[in-house]
């Protein structure tokens, strides 16, 4: 329910959990519960599977503590069957067995399932074997000893045959931004000490004095608590020695104040995690940047390029063909002429660019031979990685799904209709996309369906197959604008919104 509230007032974040104790629960029931929060949220869910690092779970659910690790052996099993398969057979020893079950609700996509641990070495061995991201809490000694259990994790992960890219590694650990360093070990150590004392944990836990806690907040100590410049370089320390691909800060504990609560969170994210100015930004000013437009001459490609001119923005026009620029552009933008296969062309086209927009369509000539687009879009990619551009922008087709997607009647309309009667333009949008969405850059594919030339309305249904509403026909200017309008909003970062009037 908690997430179901948070979904609503948000729109980007992702919902997760520090651990939910699949040893004491049903893997049917938090599968169900995910892929409804999931639904709700537009693909925003994700699950944080945990062991448990106490007694009252068992005894509240009626578990044995003493089989604990038969309990975690099986459930997770079960929970990787209901996400990837779409009909389940299943016996085991703690429910009941599953014959040719379809789990429902359905996710929007494949729902992300990390393991979480507590720092035992076979829990981080039995994560990567399982081939999922380990969520590692970090709540003792220092950055030597969690790189040992990321380091099992990894190995057990590849000598599973797992790829590098499933074996990520999150960090939690006790969080607090204060004003200052000395400021920050000051307020908080109250609240800490409170939270670790046997009168809270039920005679459990252990008194902290101030000095032990400063060593733990101390540059390579587990405890990330400091004033926002020893908080960022602690997450960069792990960023850069452990390879952690997210971290995770416990921000409420020990009975600390609201507001003291609210500011730490505050000062994290308008100092610690406040991204770097774009280029071109001035102070009051809109963001300026340096935009290239492939398909800069076509009917989508120049509305997109006005749009561009109009928002104060600078643009490179890469065109096949100089007759074609429009003259009322002038001076305005600077103009590279080459063709798709000149890699030397559109090197220099990308050279200097904040961000790449491609318009390109492909040719629906029934003559046409060859997959143009698809070699040109390595070659675009190529260049964005010599110059470290990292953000993207293209058009796709709605057959080609959203990632949190499932297919619908119109999905697969569309991709029948481009199947049999435009197969090798179709073949070049498939090939197209696949390549920008595996390319390792921050890629929108903005997906339409009917385009017609018809006045700009401002008035888009925009979203996601199977979830929001969609209809057929846009406008080009439409079009272009919600283009352009993607280089100062992160909102469709890795997604593929599909748009129509």
């Amino acid at each position: 329910m908690v997430h179901a509230a948070i979904a609503r007032a948000t729109s980007h974040i992702t919902l997760t959990t520090t651990a939910t104790v699949l040893s004491v629960l049903d893997p049917v029931r938090v599968y169900q519960d995910f892929a409804t929060l999931d639904l709700v949220s537009h693909g925003r869910a994700e699950i944080i599977a945990g062991r448990s690092a106490f007694a009252e779970p068992f005894a509240l659910f009626g578990e044995d503590i003493a089989q604990v690790d038969d309990l975690f052996a099986e459930k997770p099993d079960l929970l990787l069957r209901l996400r990837d398969e779409d009909r389940v057979t299943w016996f085991g020893r703690f429910r009941p067995p599953l014959q040719d079950a379809a789990p429902n609700p359905q996710p929007v996509g494949s729902l992300p399932i990390w393991v979480a641990v507590g720092g035992t070495p076979a829990s981080a061995q039995r994560a990567g074997r399982l081939g999922l991201p380990m969520a590692l809490g970090l709540i003792g000694g220092t950055i030597d000893h969690a790189k040992r259990l990321v380091d099992l994790h990894r190995t057990a992960g590849r000598d599973a045959g797992h790829p590098d890219e499933q074996l990520t590694v999150g960090i939690t650990s006790h969080f607090y931004v204060g004003e200052s360093q000395e400021q920050a070990l000051h307020d908080f150590y109250p609240y800490y000490h409170r939270y670790l004392s046997p009168e809270t944990n039920g005679g459990r836990g252990f008194y902290v004095d101030h000095n032990a806690m400063a060593r733990l907040a101390a540059r390579r100590g587990a405890l990330m608590v400091g004033g926002p410049a020893q908080v960022a370089e602690k997450i960069l320390d792990l960023h850069a020695e452990l390879g952690v691909d997210r971290f995770l800060g416990q921000v409420d504990l020990g009975g600390m104040p609201h507001q003291m609560v609210r500011d730490s969170i505050q000062r994290f994210g308008d100092i610690v995690a406040r991204p770097p100015p774009r280029p071109h930004q001035g102070a009051g000013t809109p963001t300026r940047i340096n935009v290239t437009v492939f398909g800069a001459t076509g009917a989508i490609g120049s509305l997109t390029v006005n749009e561009f001119l109009a928002n104060g923005h600078t643009v490179t026009a890469y065109a096949r063909n100089p007759t074609k620029i429009p003259t009322a552009w002038g001076n305005r933008i600077r103009v590279i002429i080459g063709e798709l296969s000149d890699a030397d062309a559109i090197d220099r086209a990308v050279q200097g660019a904040d961000a790449v927009v491609s318009a390109l369509g492909p040719s629906l000539d029934r003559k046409a031979t060859g997959l143009p687009l698809v070699d040109g879009t390595r070659h675009i990619l190529d260049a964005m990685k010599r110059h470290s551009v990292t953000r993207y922008i293209g058009h796709g087709t709605p057959s080609i799904l959203d990632p949190r997607e499932k297919p619908t009647w119109q999905t697969k309309l569309v991709g029948f209709m481009g199947r049999t009667g435009l197969p090798r333009a179709y073949q070049e949008l498939i090939g197209m996309t696949e390549l920008i969405m595996n390319a390792g850059v921050d890629w929108t594919i903005v997906r339409f369906t009917a385009p017609k030339d018809t006045p700009k309305t401002g008035k888009l249904r925009v979203g996601f197959f199977g979830i929001d509403r969609i209809v057929f026909a846009v406008s080009r200017a439409d079009i272009a604008a919600f283009t352009a309008a993607q280089v100062d909003d992160d909102s469709y970062i890795n997604r593929a919104p599909a748009i129509s009037n």
